[in-house]
């Protein structure tokens, strides 16, 4: 294995975006699977050090599709396919529930054995917003209970642990997108909504369950802050530079020098591969307003208000801007972010169901139709393509981040504290 090339080999322009001077250089990241270091790839890494947090976006979009056909047989329950619609429900909430809880125990077991890579997941600014995941998960297992299972106690034990569960998540989380250099909402992206759905979704729930007070706090919080990040988004900046808690003046030895060079060497190689990874998760832009309008109508008892025609449409306006774009996105090859696509169509799809309920005209029943039709096939699509990946053995491949922490960022004893902890921060933020 050679050595990365030292800091004095690292060009930097006048933005302070650092390049290499080596354009061939021997270590580089390989399709967001694994790291290749001159000829031979990189050894094999155990299965939960290669089971990442985007996992929980499997259950969550079949269970999104339980709500969804929930919400359908609810609505015309008079109809002679009401039981299909049912059985559809029974379906997908079972398949959904069940993955959930071996994702989750899965995810357990990982944070029992190395809970120092669980560590570095949340501090990435892309992998931290699906631990919010789990909570939407269990919500919308409360939301897509079948009728005969229907447990008033069950679904207010869901509530208030999604409740606490998502306070002791999002006050640290929220915190460093305000101060918390490459992890701002300037330098967002749109994984950053999946924590702002919940507060909707747990809103959703409780107002349901006859509440009042808390569930409007959070669908207040939820608003707020998808003004905020929206408008982060669409203003955001590349990210780039050194985090503040790098002070290059005390990086003295050669160890310190080198591993800082060799993040900062392959800092745009590693963004631009990311970027391309991102692409479904622009999707999870049609999420938030979709369910908004959801949770609106709930709060007034109906969806023919200003508030929730209003969200309705927005939602239905970014939509079609991602439809425009699919030759973008299905040009990609399969990876786990695809199920980024079946949750926002869900969230769609089940919007349009409570449009059509306010505008019972033709045209509307053909959109939701349209929209339900079209999330579900989508799920099964990208359901069949991850049994595939599973069956063939390329669905977990090396772990980049990991790769990166073992080989660059575990300190020597040569590299101060101080300096470790900017390097290390570089490194989980920076892939």
């Amino acid at each position: 294995m050679q050595p990365p090339p030292p800091l004095t080999q690292i060009e930097m322009d006048t933005n302070g975006v650092q390049a290499s001077s080596d354009e061939g250089s021997p270590a580089k990241l390989k399709a967001g699977i694994e790291i290749e270091v001159g000829k031979g790839e990189a050894p094999v890494l155990p299965f939960l050090l290669r089971f990442p947090s985007v996992m929980f976006g499997v259950p969550l979009g079949i269970l999104s599709q339980g709500t969804l056909y929930k919400t359908i047989s609810g609505w015309r329950d008079d109809e002679p396919y009401t039981d299909f619609l049912k059985a559809l429900n029974w379906g997908f909430w079972s398949l959904g529930t069940c993955i959930l809880i071996t994702v989750f125990l899965i995810y357990l077991t990982k944070l029992y054995k190395y809970p120092w890579a669980v560590v570095i997941e949340w501090r990435h600014n892309v992998r931290s917003n699906f631990f919010f995941a789990p909570i939407i998960a269990m919500v919308l297992v409360g939301l897509g209970l079948p009728e005969e299972l229907k447990n008033t106690t069950l679904l207010k034990i869901i509530f208030w642990v999604s409740c606490f569960w998502y306070l002791a998540l999002a006050l640290p989380l929220y915190q460093t997108w305000f101060m918390k250099g490459t992890r701002t909402i300037h330098h967002g992206n749109p994984t950053y909504q999946i924590a702002v759905v919940a507060n909707f979704l747990i809103a959703f729930h409780g107002f349901q369950l006859g509440y009042n007070d808390v569930p409007l706090a959070f669908f207040a919080i939820g608003t707020v802050f998808q003004c905020v990040v929206f408008t982060g988004l669409f203003t955001a900046t590349p990210r780039a530079g050194l985090p503040a808690s790098i002070d290059t003046a005390s990086l003295k030895s050669d160890t310190e020098m080198t591993c800082l060079g060799w993040i900062l060497t392959h800092q745009r190689h590693i963004w631009t591969i990311e970027s391309k990874l991102l692409n479904p998760t622009m999707f999870l832009f049609i999420a938030p307003p979709s369910f908004a309008s959801i949770t609106a109508s709930a709060y007034n008892g109906t969806f023919d208000t200003t508030f929730s025609l209003g969200a309705f449409y927005v939602g239905l306006f970014l939509y079609a801007m991602q439809l425009v774009n699919l030759n973008i996105f299905f040009s990609l090859p399969f990876s786990p972010a695809w199920w980024a696509y079946t949750f926002p169509m869900t969230a769609s799809a089940t919007a349009s169901i409570k449009y059509a309920q306010a505008r019972d005209h033709l045209a509307p029943n053909i959109l939701c139709v349209f929209l339900a039709c079209l999330s579900t096939l989508w799920v099964l699509t990208v359901f069949a393509k991850t049994l595939l990946a599973v069956s063939r053995g390329k669905l977990f491949g090396n772990d980049p981040l990991i790769n990166i922490y073992q080989k660059v960022v575990t300190p020597s004893p040569t590299v101060s504290p101080r300096s470790a902890r900017g390097i290390e921060e570089m490194a989980t933020e920076n892939c």
